[in-house]
């Protein structure tokens, strides 16, 4: 079982957010959803929103899994995540600026969908990379 969760899990990365095909979420995301994370995405609804939004902002969004563990119905994912903010993103200006962060993503698989999703990724990193946020200071040597 844990070999085909990892399956779905890759599969919802790889067909949705990289091939860019919001429409394929129904394959691999439930319809009664919980996502515990993100602020205003919650159920399947605000999952497709929150998709199509990301996407339409990065147009060369790409997610690349980094290392995958899984163990019963749960699916841990270590991800990198990059694009180029072309367009509004979370109320956030567009700025042209490319950027590289880290996440981590906790999916709960049930009857063959993704029943729950929990995530955390460094996005402050990224407002610093479009210069949205200030880079830290550098320590005096």
């Amino acid at each position: 079982m844990s070999q085909e969760n990892k399956t779905i899990a890759r599969n919802y990365i790889e067909q949705v957010w990289n091939a860019h095909q919001v429409d394929h979420l129904e394959k691999f995301v439930a319809k009664d959803v919980v996502h515990h994370d993100a602020p205003g995405v919650t159920d399947y609804d605000s999952v497709k929103q929150f998709v199509a939004m990301t996407l339409a902002a990065v147009p060369d969004l790409k997610i690349t899994i980094d290392d995958e563990i899984a163990e019963g119905d749960r699916v841990v994912q270590h991800q990198s995540c990059s694009g180029t903010q072309k367009g509004e993103l979370l109320g956030m200006p567009a700025t042209g600026k490319h950027f590289v962060f880290p996440g981590v993503f906790i999916f709960r698989v049930f009857n063959g969908k993704i029943a729950e999703m929990w995530g955390v990724g460094d996005t402050m990193s990224m407002m610093q990379q479009i210069g949205l946020m200030p880079q830290p200071a550098q320590a005096a040597s």
